[in-house]
């Protein structure tokens, strides 16, 4: 998998993440919507986003070894 871990990717993922909370909101949601939705997306206090947070935490995560090895 390291193949995959760009620098340039982990830079675009950091510049995403909220600087007051550390979370991801909608701020960054660029995409188009469906129009079914087979999970629903729960928002947390200071709109973050649980899904999209703990996604993106997961891969910080991979860097984060990546980077220890």
């Amino acid at each position: 998998y390291e193949e995959f871990l760009r620098l340039d990717w982990f830079k675009t993922i950091l510049s995403w993440q909220d600087s007051n909370y550390g979370c991801f909101t909608y701020a960054f949601d660029n995409t188009k919507k469906a129009k079914r939705h087979l999970l629903i997306e729960q928002e947390m206090d200071n709109g973050c986003l649980s899904h999209k947070s703990g996604l993106a935490s997961g891969v910080l995560a991979i860097y984060a070894r990546a980077f220890l090895q």
